[in-house]
C-alpha cells in the first residue's frame, strides 16, 4: 500500500526525524553522525524533484548544516525553532528570547557535576540536559524525572516548555514543537503522499498533525499514534530505500 501510493504520487512530503529514527542513539549527541548509507538513502529521496525531504529534529542548526547541509534537505531544527528550505537560509519561527537560559542553565549545570557522564548542551532556543552515557543506570531515570519536577515551576513563570525525551530533558520557550514546525509544510497543500516518521515522545506532536490519508512510522517501541511500526533505525532506512524509484 505504501509503495503503490508513492508510485502514483506527484508531489510528496517526507517529515522524519533524526536521532533514534534515521541513526541509531548513541552515548553522547556528537556520536550520531550520519552514516553512508542514510546520505544515500536521502540524497536519492530528495534528487526526485516530486519530493521534498524535511528532516525535523531537536539538533542545533550547526550540526544539521555541518552534517547534512550540502543534501537538497529541508530542516526544521530546535524542534522548529530554526527552519531552512532546501536552497534557503535559515529563519527563526519565533522571536528570540534567551532571559530565561541563565535560570535553568544553573539548574542543569550542577546537575551535570553531580551525575557522572551527563552533559549540558546548549542550543540557540534551547537547553538539554543528557543522561544517555551515565553508567548507573538506575540513577538516570530517577534524576531525570527529579529535574522534570524541579523545573515545573519556573517553567510555568517563565512560559517554557519542558520536553521529557529518551534521557533527554530539553527546556524550550512555549510556541515550538516539531507539529508546529510540519505544518509550516503541510499547509502549502497539493501534497498527495505525506509520511512522517519519528521514534519518542518529542515525535509525538509530529505524528498527529499528518493528515488522515498520510502515512505515519513509529520507530522503537512505545505508544504512538502512527499507524505503521519499524523496529529500528535500520528498518526505517530499509522502509526509504524500498520506495520505487
Amino acid at each position: 500500500m505504501l509503495n503503490h501510493a508513492y508510485r502514483n504520487a506527484t508531489k510528496r512530503l517526507f517529515l522524519l526525524d533524526y536521532d533514534g529514527t534515521l541513526v541509531d542513539l548513541m552515548p553522547t549527541p556528537p556520536e550520531a553522525v550520519p552514516t553512508k548509507e542514510l546520505r544515500i538513502i536521502l540524497s536519492r529521496l530528495a534528487a526526485d524533484p516530486e519530493n521534498t525531504v524535511v528532516i525535523v529534529t531537536g539538533r542545533p542548526h550547526e550540526t544539521l548544516q555541518e552534517w547534512l547541509g550540502d543534501l537538497p534537505l529541508s530542516f526544521a531544527a530546535e524542534h522548529g525553532f530554526l527552519i531552512r528550505d532546501k536552497d534557503g537560509d535559515w529563519q527563526p519561527s519565533i522571536h528570540l528570547d534567551d532571559s530565561w537560559k541563565p535560570e535553568v542553565r544553573t539548574i542543569m549545570q550542577k546537575l551535570v557535576d553531580e551525575v557522572p557522564a551527563s552533559i549540558l548542551e546548549e542550543k540557540e532556543n534551547a537547553l538539554a540536559w543528557h543522561c544517555r552515557a551515565v553508567v548507573d543506570r538506575e540513577r538516570a531515570p530517577l534524576e531525570q524525572a527529579a529535574l522534570v519536577e524541579r523545573l515545573h515551576p519556573l517553567a510555568e513563570r517563565l512560559g517554557l516548555r519542558i520536553i521529557n525525551g529518551d534521557n533527554v530533558i530539553e527546556v524550550q520557550p512555549n510556541g515550538i514543537s516539531k507539529g508546529i514546525a510540519a505544518k509550516r509544510w503541510l499547509d502549502q497543500g497539493g501534497w498527495d503522499f505525506v509520511l512522517a516518521a519519528g521514534d519518542d515522545t518529542t515525535d509525538e506532536d509530529l505524528l498527529k498533525a499528518i493528515p488522515e490519508d498520510g502515512f505515519t512510522v513509529k520507530v522503537r517501541p512505545g505508544e504512538s499514534v502512527a499507524k505503521l511500526r519499524a523496529a529500528t533505525p535500520a528498518d526505517m532506512l530499509r522502509l526509504l530505500d524500498n520506495l520505487p524509484a
